[in-house]
This record gives structure tokens, sequence and C-alpha cells, in this order.
């Protein structure tokens, strides 16, 4: 009689090449990404999506989720483009007119709220104010003379 016999739970060899146990070794790692400054990313430091560096300091224009605009000067932004604007103001367009601006002068005025982190997973788009003019929509429907 055999001196030990395998139990129902014991796992026995099944010589199919489809589930042999992985490799003891593990595969060779391979390089991540790189980022601006040419080292390799990695998850504890990823690289950044977009390099804001030539707007720190200076006055930019954000457009966010759900139609809403701020400008501030760029203090400060991390990997997840989390935003750190200073003396921003908000503006929100609505049909036709924008809430919380005065349209007298020709120049937008919006609400002023001072020093504001903005979350990166609203950021939509980010333009700097220097070098730019808003235009008219070219696609707007002309009016008849």
């Amino acid at each position: 009689a055999p001196l030990h016999s395998p139990s129902p739970l014991t796992p026995r060899h099944n010589p199919h090449p489809m589930s042999a146990p992985p490799p003891a070794t593990a595969p060779p790692a391979r390089p991540g990404p790189t980022n601006p400054t040419g080292t390799v990313a990695s998850r504890a430091n990823p690289s950044p999506v977009l390099d804001l560096s030539k707007y720190a300091d200076a006055a930019v224009d954000v457009k966010l989720a759900g139609g809403r605009r701020v400008r501030g000067i760029l203090r400060g932004w991390d990997p997840l483009v989390n935003l750190v604007l200073d003396d921003a103001v908000e503006l929100r367009w609505t049909e036709g007119d924008a809430y919380g601006v005065e349209r007298g002068d020709g120049k937008a005025k919006g609400r002023k709220v001072g020093l504001v982190v903005v979350r990166g997973t609203s950021v939509m788009a980010i333009s700097p104010l220097d070098g730019t003019e808003e235009i008219e929509n070219p696609f707007a429907p002309q009016e008849e003379q």
C-alpha cells in the first residue's frame, strides 16, 4: 500500500501545456516612457501630460467642463494638471450673455475669486492671454442687412 495517497484537495500535475505554471524568472523590465528631462518616468514619478513651465507666472485663460472659464496668473501645477491660479476671475457663459460679466466697455469683467485651485479633471483647455485675442464666431449665422 502507498504511504501517501493524494487527497482530493491536493493539486495534481496536469501535463497540458496551456496549464503550465508561469516561468520562475520574471521577464526583463522594459524602460518606461521618458519625460521632457530625459529621465525614465515611473508610477511614483509620472511624466507630465503638459509642459506648463512656459506659462509659469503668466496670465492664462482656462476653459473648464460645464461652460466655465477662469482667467488668472498661473502660479503652480502638478502632473495631473491641477492648477493654482492667482488673481483669478471666473466667467460663465450662458445663452447670449455671460454670468457675472459686464460688457459695457467691450472688455469682459467677471467675478473675482482670487487665489484658486482648479481640479485637473475639469480642465478642457489652457491658453495664454498674451498674444491671443478673441474673434467673432465665423460660423454664427450672419444677420441680413
